[in-house]
């Protein structure tokens, strides 16, 4: 048996996703498997993932390469406020497109300014599209 350490939950502790085979080559075979996926960006696919946890991969692993860290900050802060609360605790495969809709609805509710909404529905569809690649 063995166990890669995949991304940290809200509380901060470290999500390990485990392997498990009778030989232990095999052990080790799909371990590197799995850091494979991993490190080419790819999630566990155990049907467990969040959106909070797609948002913190995609801010740790992409983000701060990729965009100015006032760009990553405002990101950071987007998904905190806006997308979090909503949505964050939803199982990647449970999120449909009538809930992001709802939640969009929602924003315009409260009276946030169309381009902010437009920010918060950009970043999740960002984050999103980077996590089906």
């Amino acid at each position: 048996m063995g166990a890669v350490r995949t991304v940290r939950d809200p509380s901060g502790r470290a999500v390990r996703k485990h392997v498990s085979a009778k030989p232990g080559s095999e052990v080790v075979e799909e371990l590197r498997a799995l850091q494979r996926r991993i490190g080419e960006g790819l999630l566990p696919q155990d049907g467990n993932a969040t959106v909070l946890t797609l948002f913190e991969r995609r801010s740790q692993d992409v983000m701060r390469h990729h965009v100015e860290s006032s760009t990553s900050a405002n990101y950071v802060s987007i998904t905190r406020i806006h997308i979090r609360p909503h949505v964050g605790h939803k199982k990647l495969a449970d999120l449909k497109v009538n809930g992001v809709g709802q939640l969009l609805s929602i924003k315009f509710d409260r009276g946030l300014a169309a381009p902010t909404v437009r920010r918060i529905r950009r970043a999740l569809a960002q984050c999103l599209d980077q996590g089906i690649r």
